[in-house]
C-alpha cells in the first residue's frame, strides 16, 4: 500500500481506472487488473470498486459466484456495505459484460438471472463470445432470462457468427407465432458485431419485439431485404421505426 504522501490526486486515480478498465483487455488481462488495482491503496480500492461495480465485467463463473455472494451480503447488511463501500453495488451497476470463457452462454445465462430481481439501475448487458455456431443461442436459450430493464443488448463474437439452418428454430417459427417466449420486451438497441444477413434473419424474429429502434452492425446490413421466411410463412417483419447504422 502506498503512504498518504505517495497517494495521486483522486481526480488522476479516477482517470486512471476508468480508462484502464474501460480499455480491452484479454481476460488473464482483466483478471490481474481486479487483483491489482485494489492493493495499491485505499484511494485506488474504493475508486476501484465505484468504477468496477458500476461497469462489471465478468470474466469467469468463479468471479461471477464471487459477485452474487457479495451482492447478496450487502443486500442482508447495507450498514456493513454503507460502511465498506459507502453504497449497494448492485443499486449503481449500469453495465454487465461477459467476457469470452468457457461455457459463455451458460454464463451469460446465470447472469441474466441473477439480475433479474436486483439491478434496477442496470439497462445494459453485453456478451462477448469466441464464435458462435448454429445452435449456440437457440437450443440453449441463452436470452431467455434478460430481464425487462435491459433496453441495450450488444453481441460481440470474436470470430464468426456462423448461422446454418437451424431446424429446430425454423419449425417453431413456422407455427406463426410472432415473438418466441425469450423475446426481450424493452430492447431498444441491439449492436451485433461479428455476424451477418443470415444470423439476423434467425436471430431477429426469436429476440425482437416491435420497439425495437436501432441495429448497429459491423457489416453490410439490406434490412428490406432479409427473407424472414421459414418453411412457407413469412412470420416476421421488421419492427416499423427501426433504424440500421454500419460501424
Amino acid at each position: 500500500m502506498l503512504d498518504e504522501h505517495q497517494r495521486l490526486p483522486e481526480e488522476l486515480v479516477m482517470a486512471i481506472i476508468e480508462e484502464a478498465w474501460h480499455s480491452p483487455m484479454s481476460v488473464p488481462e482483466r483478471i490481474h487488473s481486479m487483483t491489482s488495482f485494489p492493493l495499491v491503496s485505499t484511494l485506488w480500492f474504493r475508486v476501484y470498486t465505484l468504477i468496477s461495480f458500476r461497469d462489471i465485467h465478468v470474466p469467469s463463473l468463479r468471479f461471477l459466484e464471487h459477485y452474487k455472494e457479495l451482492v447478496l451480503k450487502a443486500n442482508q447488511d447495507r450498514d456493513w456495505a454503507y460502511k465498506r463501500y459507502g453504497y449497494l453495488p448492485s443499486g449503481i451497476c449500469k453495465s454487465i459484460v461477459v467476457e469470452p470463457q468457457a461455457e459463455s452462454g451458460l454464463v451469460f445465462d446465470a447472469v441474466a438471472r441473477m439480475v433479474k430481481h436486483d439491478h434496477d439501475c442496470l439497462h445494459t448487458l453485453v456478451h462477448v463470445n469466441d464464435e458462435f455456431h448454429a445452435g449456440d443461442i437457440f437450443d440453449t436459450w441463452t436470452y431467455r432470462n434478460v430481464p425487462p430493464q435491459i433496453t441495450f443488448l450488444e453481441l460481440r463474437f470474436m470470430g464468426r457468427a456462423n448461422m446454418q439452418s437451424n431446424k429446430n428454430l425454423s419449425t417453431l417459427l413456422s407455427r406463426g407465432r410472432h415473438n418466441v417466449a425469450w423475446a426481450i420486451p424493452n430492447l431498444r438497441c441491439l449492436t451485433i458485431i461479428g455476424g451477418d444477413e443470415e444470423f439476423l434473419r434467425h436471430f431477429l424474429p426469436a429476440i425482437v419485439y416491435r420497439d425495437l429502434a436501432m441495429l448497429v452492425t459491423d457489416f453490410p446490413v439490406k434490412l428490406h431485404d432479409i427473407d424472414f421466411r421459414f418453411g412457407n410463412h413469412k412470420i416476421y417483419t421488421l419492427p416499423p421505426n427501426l433504424k440500421h447504422r454500419q460501424l
